[in-house]
This record gives structure tokens, C-alpha cells and sequence, in this order.
């Protein structure tokens, strides 16, 4: 029996089944792809309307313009621009100039600091060429002599797959030879405010009062000075130091330039001269409602000044003012403690006082001797009236510090110092020992007349 006949049926069956199969998972990829694609196209149109009703509406207008000028913003201030051929660049900022010459014999004029630098490429070519801490710009001065010249500004140690430009490119400088000159040391005391204004510096002493400046003719002819600059940081008694040696011009602006030694020793003496005297009130103005100064307590009697000896000789005691002109009933008062001239500092900044006040009363002592002052040599003098050889003081203030008040603790006097020849009338000057009085003369002027 023959079945050939039935295999060829069954292996055309197959490839029928076979067929339909493909045909049909060929409709399905089909449906499966219109299906992505109008899923793609829907979402496509739905962020499209989104953009629309953003950045058309009216009111986000604000949001989305700030939201630009924000990104502007940080593209801008990062450096980073895209050229028009899509390259990206990247603005590096000022980069200093690496100065290649003969230091030790020459001197650069019009070599600029430092130049713009900007580098464009691929934008990792440009972030591997910014962490590259490398990188220079070189102006090569080597084998030049003095003269002017236009040279080159080249930056180095850039990859070469960026390119970079300077800004300026080149520049003009001009080349002297230093010449070595010796100039005297001064000296300036600095950070004299972080020094404890009692101590005194004295004058210091430097282990050697020259230096060699070496520059060009040029610049050693604009030097005014050289300065030791001598810190006194907290110094707290004599000390020794290496000082910095600084060129100063004219206006005081410091000259760049060479000095051999670049430091000095300095030895200088610290002290503390002092001295202790007495405080005295000087009272100002006059206590209203008939009032007078019955008592005063101070909870300092004396004072310590520190100051250069030639202070201290001039000073005998202590001056501090209180104006009682609105005192109008017993009073705590504080003063504070003013210093002289010279006076560089005081064991105490306030004095703490304590008036009492009582009504005032007046005395007349009689037959005060009148006496003169400040008489030019080239004039003699004749009272007016002989009378007036003497006169009555007014005494105004407590009754108790009236009643202890003697001729003896009075003066009464006319200044000279401004007479003329002839006749004048001067005006009689009193004064007590207690400061707590007011003291005047009955007859306000005297009479004289001056002749040479």
C-alpha cells in the first residue's frame, strides 16, 4: 500500500497552518504597533497642549519669564556659551601671568598681572581642561636684554583638544637692569593699637642702619624711604625682633623691589613710666536756687598716669571738670576721667562723687592785697588811686567752709599781659583755696596807668 499521497498532504497542511500563523501574529505586531504609535502621537499632543496653556496663559506669564532668566542666568555666570558651530566654550577668568627672565639682573615694565583666558571644545573636553589645575600662561622673557619689546602671552599645559584664546594675547614690556643703591633704615611701629597704651616704646636699635635696594635706576629714584616695620602685637615689656624692611615712595605707596637683608634685627626697650597725683575738682558754673556746695565725697583721691617722663614732670595734679549749673539738690555723680595731652593711659576711667547742698551765704573779708601778673618788661606801672592797693573779696558757699576762710587763703590780681601805654582799667582776678567758694572782687576793675 502506498501512503506517499498522504505526507504530501500533511506537509502542505502544515505550511497552510504555518501560514496563517505568521499572517496572523503579523497582524497582531501591526495592531500592537498603531496601538504604541497613537499612544505616542496622544502623548505627544497632550505635552503639547500642556505647553501650550503654560506658556501662553496669561496669567504664568511671570512664572515661566523667570524661570528663563533664572536659567540664563546660571549658564551665563558659570562661563559656560555655545558657539555658533555648537562648540561649547568656557570662560576660565583672570589667569596670572608666569614671568620666565633673569630675576636677579633685570627689572619688567608693562607686563600686565594677568590676562582673560577662555576655552572652547566639547563639553568634556572642556571639563577635563577645567580640573587640570596645570595650566599657565607664560610670557618668556628669557635671553632678552634691556629694550622694548612686544612679546608673546602663551598659555601651556592646556589639552589639545581645546582650543584657548588670551585676552590680550601679547603684550609690550620693557626690560632695565637693576642696579644695587644702600639706603639709611627708619622704622614704623605697627599694630600699636593691640599694645596696652601704658608702656612707652622707647627708641629701638637696629643691628644695622643700611640695606642694598636692588632695581632699575627708574625705580630705586622713586624710593622716598625704607621703613623697619616693627609689630608690637602685645608686647608687655622690651623685646627683640626680625622686622620686615619695606620701600616706600613719596605718597606712601610701597615700591616692589629687591633689598638684601629683606629683614633687620631690632631690639627695643619697653617701659612703663607712671606717677600718682591727686585728683581735684574743678567746678563749673553756678548752682541755681541760691544753693552752695556743702560737702563732696570722691572714691578716688588719687590718680596713676602713665606717660614719657617728660610728661610726668609737667603734671602735679588731676583736673576733673563737673558742670553743677542744673544741680538742683544733693546728687550722685560720675565723671569721667578725660586724659591730658601725653597722657597715654590712667589707673581709673570714672571718678563716682557725692554732692551735698546747702543754702549759700556770703562774707566780705576786708583789705585783700591786690598783686599783678604777666607785666611786659619794657612798662612800669602806678596804681590810679593808692586805695586801691587793696581790696574786699566777696565769699559766697557754705557757712561752714565761710566761716574757716582767712586773708591768708585769698588772692586777688589784675593781668598785664595785654597793657598798652597810658591809663587802663583792669579787671581784679579772685581766687580761694577751697573750690568749693566763689570769690569776687567788691570793686570789679582797678585803675593804672603804664609808661615805658
Amino acid at each position: 500500500m502506498n501512503n506517499k499521497p498522504n505526507l504530501d498532504e500533511m506537509e502542505s497542511t502544515k505550511k497552510v497552518e504555518l501560514a496563517k500563523s505568521i499572517a496572523s501574529r503579523t497582524q497582531t505586531i501591526s495592531r500592537s504597533y498603531a496601538s504604541f504609535e497613537e499612544g505616542i502621537i496622544r502623548g505627544i499632543k497632550m505635552l503639547s497642549t500642556l505647553f501650550d496653556r503654560v506658556v501662553f496663559n496669561p496669567k504664568l506669564t511671570g512664572v515661566v519669564s523667570l524661570v528663563i532668566a533664572v536659567l540664563l542666568y546660571l549658564i551665563v555666570n558659570n562661563g559656560w556659551t555655545v558657539s555658533e558651530n555648537m562648540k561649547y566654550q568656557y570662560a576660565l577668568g583672570d589667569i596670572s601671568i608666569t614671568k620666565q627672565y633673569n630675576e636677579e639682573v633685570y627689572e619688567i615694565f608693562g607686563l600686565p598681572d594677568s590676562v582673560d583666558v577662555t576655552i572652547s571644545g566639547e563639553m568634556n573636553d572642556i571639563q577635563m581642561a577645567k580640573n587640570n589645575q596645570n595650566y599657565q600662561v607664560v610670557a618668556d622673557l628669557s635671553g632678552l636684554t634691556e629694550g622694548t619689546y612686544t612679546i608673546d602671552l602663551v598659555p601651556t599645559n592646556f589639552s589639545e583638544r581645546v582650543n584657548v584664546t588670551c585676552a590680550p594675547s601679547t603684550a609690550t614690556v620693557t626690560i632695565r637692569k637693576k642696579i644695587s643703591w644702600k639706603k639709611n633704615i627708619s622704622y614704623d611701629f605697627i599694630n600699636t593699637d593691640k599694645m596696652d597704651s601704658k608702656y612707652i616704646l622707647g627708641n629701638p636699635e637696629f643691628e644695622t642702619n643700611e640695606v642694598i635696594v636692588r632695581a632699575s635706576e627708574e625705580t630705586v629714584n622713586r624710593i622716598a624711604l625704607v621703613k623697619a616695620l616693627i609689630d608690637v602685637s602685645n608686647v608687655d615689656g622690651s623685646f627683640e625682633q626680625y622686622a620686615t624692611l619695606v620701600a616706600f615712595d613719596d605718597a606712601g605707596n610701597k615700591v616692589d623691589v629687591d633689598m638684601v637683608p629683606s629683614t633687620v634685627k631690632v631690639n627695643v626697650n619697653v617701659t612703663s613710666p607712671n606717677k600718682s597725683v591727686p585728683i581735684v575738682l574743678n567746678v563749673l558754673g553756678d548752682l541755681p536756687n541760691g544753693k552752695a556746695i556743702e560737702t563732696v565725697a570722691m572714691d578716688h583721691e588719687a590718680i596713676t598716669i602713665y606717660a614719657a617722663e617728660s610728661v610726668l614732670n609737667s603734671i602735679e595734679q588731676f583736673i576733673v571738670e563737673v558742670d553743677v549749673s542744673e544741680m538742683v539738690a544733693d546728687a550722685s555723680i560720675v565723671a569721667t576721667v578725660k586724659l591730658p595731652s601725653g597722657v597715654k593711659s590712667t589707673s581709673i576711667s570714672k571718678v563716682n562723687l557725692e554732692f551735698k547742698l546747702c543754702d549759700a551765704e556770703t562774707r566780705v573779708i576786708e583789705n585783700v592785697h591786690l598783686s599783678y601778673k604777666n607785666l611786659p618788661n619794657k612798662y612800669k606801672f602806678e596804681i590810679l588811686n593808692p586805695e586801691d592797693a587793696y581790696v574786699n573779696v566777696v565769699v559766697t558757699g557754705s557757712p561752714d567752709r565761710i566761716a574757716k576762710i582767712t586773708v591768708d587763703d585769698l588772692e586777688a590780681y589784675v593781668d598785664m599781659s595785654k597793657v598798652t601805654k597810658g591809663e587802663a582799667q583792669l579787671q581784679v582776678i579772685c581766687n580761694g583755696t577751697d573750690e568749693y567758694l566763689k570769690y569776687s572782687s567788691e570793686k570789679e576793675t582797678v585803675g593804672f596807668n603804664f609808661v615805658e
